[in-house]
């Protein structure tokens, strides 16, 4: 996994605030990136494993859109396809 091309895509489509967190019991990374200040405007919360990688995308006011179990690949393209439709 190549973080340089999940913050590369990321900023690429206006998402320029970010957070990544890690918890002590897990091996889990946690990316949180808006487009706005904050916490702000549309979201998409990202969790990197060793086993089990997941999405979720918050556009407008709309309900979360789901990627479950995915590669890092599949990760990738999920957003890159679901944000060009905004």
């Amino acid at each position: 996994m190549d973080l340089k091309v999940l913050y590369a895509l990321m900023r690429e489509k206006n998402y320029h605030y970010s957070d990544c967190r890690t918890y002590p019991d897990l091996d889990d990374m946690y990316f949180d990136f808006s487009t706005g200040f904050n916490g702000r405007g549309n979201n998409i919360e990202i969790r990197l494993s060793d086993t089990n990688n997941d999405v979720k995308m918050y556009l407008g006011d709309d309900l979360p859109i789901e990627l479950l179990n995915a590669s890092f690949g599949d990760i990738i393209k999920f957003i890159r396809d679901k944000t060009s439709i905004i």
